[in-house]
């Protein structure tokens, strides 16, 4: 999954972090909503220093041919779990958010929600989560903005068994709210970040034989693929550090090639030789952190173990500047709580980690916090959807 899941842009982040909920040491701002109306189940969380968020979004994939996407959130004010939220806040649209939810992204006051299966791309008030508009794209993926445009890639109708078709990626104008085109890139294209004058998508080939290795290059000002950088096989999250680098993850075969993280020059279009400590990194759930510029990384050296329930997971942090590696096994805590980690969020001020768990698929998962010594803070059982996929820590941007 994501991860990185959700996976805040760092525009928004940086914006959201200047107000908090103090203003240059002044009163607690108090923010009312919409949605305070929804009954929510009370969490202890324990003593804070500083409410650095007002929401935790949890997006809920849901499984195939299902129906079951659904959004939950993590209320910081008032200590609330909300599940269902998006069908609470608009029982006039019939079906809910849809099947099969795969990414979600903040945009300054509204959330981008991708629903795959339903060929939709929903946007929300982030404050309320009532619809704003909706835009219909073929099997959409991943989201990226540059301020203009949304950027989204497309399976483009492929699907499993079909006939070998390559992605797209659609742009969306943000000024006219409307798709104003669509080019070819790889097969089956997963993430998609912006950085300088390019946008680069992630292709995994994950329907394609022998899987897609290849990171599409776009000029913005012309919307064309300038160029294709090999990097490994079967790409999903790619995340720009601001700079000059991108960092991609690889899922790997599923057989003798491990997942991974990679690191491309976004100047000269080459994949910088990967650090022994990198090497070692294994990459199944993945999250950027752009304040502290950080990548955090989740995977075991068991992935290929396909008999092993109980696995032994690490977490990775690089530092996307240095790139320097650091590890740490999953605490006791983490151990007993997480059986199949699938999504991840930071928050940056407090420490505190939070990590979902999609479980077996058959049962609701859940979305737990962690503080900074890995201790369990919180934890909370999602929708009667299911696999908790997808993390945006939230906080109003004033207008």
């Amino acid at each position: 999954m994501k991860k990185h899941a959700l996976l805040i842009i760092s525009c928004l982040l940086s914006l959201a972090v200047t107000g908090c909920f103090k203003d240059n040491g002044d009163e607690p701002v108090v923010i009312t909503s919409e949605d305070d109306v929804l009954a929510g189940e009370v969490v202890t969380v324990g003593e804070e220093s500083l409410q650095s968020f007002y929401k935790l979004f949890v997006l809920n994939e849901g499984n195939f041919n299902k129906n079951e996407a659904s959004l939950d959130f993590f209320r910081f004010t008032d200590g609330k779990y909300v599940r269902n939220a998006f069908s609470q806040m608009n029982p006039t649209l019939t079906g809910g958010l849809g099947s099969v939810a795969n990414d979600f992204q903040l945009f300054y006051n509204t959330a981008w929600i991708t629903v795959n299966q339903s060929n939709l791309v929903e946007v929300i008030h982030a404050k309320n989560e009532k619809h704003v508009t909706s835009f219909e794209i073929p099997s959409p993926r991943e989201i990226a903005f540059d301020g203009a445009f949304a950027y989204v890639t497309s399976y483009a109708g492929a699907y499993y068994g079909g006939e070998d078709r390559l992605g797209a990626l659609y742009r969306i104008n943000l000024a006219t709210e409307k798709v104003d085109g669509h080019i070819e890139v790889g097969y089956q294209p997963e993430g998609v970040t912006v950085c300088g004058d390019y946008v680069f998508v992630a292709n995994s080939g994950g329907f394609h034989t022998g899987y897609d290795n290849r990171v599409s290059v776009i000029d913005r000002a012309s919307f064309t693929v300038i160029r294709q950088i090999e990097v490994a096989p079967n790409l999903k999250e790619i995340v720009s550090d601001g700079q000059r680098y991108l960092w991609v993850q690889s899922q790997g075969n599923w057989g003798d090639i491990h997942s991974g993280i990679y690191q491309i020059d976004a100047e000269s279009f080459t994949v910088v030789p990967q650090t022994n400590d990198l090497k070692n990194v294994r990459a199944s759930v993945t999250y950027f952190d752009p304040i502290g510029n950080y990548f955090y990384v989740i995977g075991t050296e068991d992935e290929f173990d396909w008999g092993k329930t109980n696995k032994d997971y690490t977490l990775w942090s690089i530092h996307a500047g240095s790139g320097k590696v650091q590890s740490k096994a999953f605490s006791a805590d983490m151990r007993r709580q997480i059986s199949t980690p699938y999504g991840m969020a930071i928050d940056p001020i407090q420490g505190v980690l939070y990590i979902t768990d999609s479980g077996n698929g058959t049962n609701p998962g859940t979305v737990s916090a962690f503080d900074s010594d890995q201790k369990m803070k919180w934890t909370r059982t999602a929708t009667a959807g299911f696999f908790p996929g997808h993390l945006a820590l939230y906080y109003p941007y004033r207008d």
